[in-house]
């Protein structure tokens, strides 16, 4: 399986407004610019903050262990890339 950043997370949930209105409907209310600010630009660009991490689990829009990678390989990304390496190794020799 290959890993979700927080911007695939975000496209493969539908968008930008149906995971506003998914956030919302566990009180979490935001408007679209905030949600769509993630993946696009800031100081956060590319990454969910992570306190709204427990709803999209809640919600299962990702696991938290797909979201912490996600946010990891946008700030390391050459952890990721050796992630990556011993996960295909693994996978080979089975």
């Amino acid at each position: 399986m290959s890993e979700r950043s927080h911007r695939q997370i975000l496209e493969d949930a539908g968008g930008v407004t149906p995971v506003r209105r998914q956030l919302a409907s566990v009180g979490i209310d935001l408007p679209d610019p905030t949600v769509r600010s993630w993946p696009l630009g800031g100081e956060g660009a590319g990454s969910i903050p992570p306190e709204y991490w427990p709803s999209l689990v809640q919600l299962k829009i990702a696991t938290l262990e797909e979201l912490a990678r996600a946010a990891e390989a946008r700030k390391f990304p050459e952890l990721a890339a050796e992630r990556r390496a011993v996960i295909s190794e693994e996978g080979a020799a089975a």
